[in-house]
């Protein structure tokens, strides 16, 4: 009679192999939430930079626009 099923060896090489790959994507994940929270951090102080400071055009609109009246 054959014996069905798993030995305890192939079970741990398969968990092994599991963990490895969890272990590659995890790593790859940080890195890529690292690299997002850097562009969102630039985005919030470019956003807060133009609110402080208008353009130079506006500015220059505003000027003009003062001349005619």
């Amino acid at each position: 009679m054959k014996n069905k099923g798993f030995t305890l060896i192939e079970l741990l090489i398969v968990i092994a192999i599991l963990a490895i790959l969890c272990i590659i994507g995890f790593g790859g994940y940080m890195a890529n939430k690292e690299a997002n929270s850097k562009i969102e951090q630039k985005k919030e102080a470019t956003a807060e930079q133009i609110q402080e400071e208008p353009p130079a055009v506006v500015n220059e609109a505003k000027k003009d626009w003062g001349k005619t009246l």
